[in-house]
């Protein structure tokens, strides 16, 4: 994803421990890592993090919920649907 080469190396790091610890999490519940589940299956896992009473299991949704709103946010494409004619300065 483009938006993560401009960030630090630490925080590229995080967000790959993210991506692995939510891929592999749903293996002791559901037998499985989240990219093998039914799509079912990934929305009970994900509605679990969200609404979860561990403070780092929702961290870690709202962690992944801001990784996918970078990714869809920085296409042209998404910013017409939201009345966004986007960025002054292009990079």
């Amino acid at each position: 994803m483009a938006c993560l080469s401009a960030l630090p190396v630490a925080t590229r790091l995080q967000v790959r421990g993210l991506l692995r610890a939510v891929q592999w999490e749903p293996l002791t519940r559901y037998g499985g890592r989240f990219t093998e589940l039914s799509h079912e299956q990934q929305d009970d896992f994900l509605r679990q993090l969200a609404t979860s009473d561990h403070y780092l299991r929702r961290l870690m949704f709202h962690g992944l919920k801001q990784l996918c709103a970078m990714g869809h946010y920085q296409h042209d494409r998404a910013w017409g649907v939201m009345g966004y004619g986007g960025p002054l300065v292009r990079p």
